[in-house]
């Protein structure tokens, strides 16, 4: 359980909803178990650039609005103006948003029943976090 509770500490994944966390012990909530399936169901889709010297460059933050039926409608990376101005971080936020819309992520494994939950989801991709 100390491992779960460390990797929930580290986790890429939180949920937001009113501005809690959509993931925990709360009955309404995703669970920590809920929460991982979904960051590796999502890390297999991605495949990180390179990104030279700078490693912050391949760290992304991005909200994403799902459907429904556990599609996924938009992603917005959250640092729009380095989007627009770092070349290196414009590749590694591209390479998240495909990952998103990538056919072998959809649907997204989220429980149903949880939809207020998880319909917007913030979500950090890193790829030191992969190693």
């Amino acid at each position: 359980m100390d491992l779960l509770r460390s990797i929930a500490a580290t986790l890429l994944l939180s949920a937001i909803v009113c501005g809690h966390p959509a993931f925990g012990n709360d009955k309404n909530s995703l669970s920590l178990k809920e929460a991982d399936d979904l960051r590796q169901q999502i890390e297999q889709c991605w495949n990180p650039p390179a990104v030279g010297q700078a490693p912050e460059n391949s760290v992304v933050d991005v909200t994403i609005t799902v459907n429904p039926d556990r599609t996924v409608k938009n992603v917005e990376v959250v640092d729009k103006k380095k989007m627009e101005t770092n070349p290196d971080f414009r590749k590694s936020a591209e390479a998240a948003i495909h990952a998103l819309f990538n056919p072998r992520c959809s649907p997204l494994h989220l429980p149903e029943g949880k939809y207020e939950q998880w319909k917007t989801l913030s979500f950090t991709f890193d790829a030191k976090d992969m190693l």
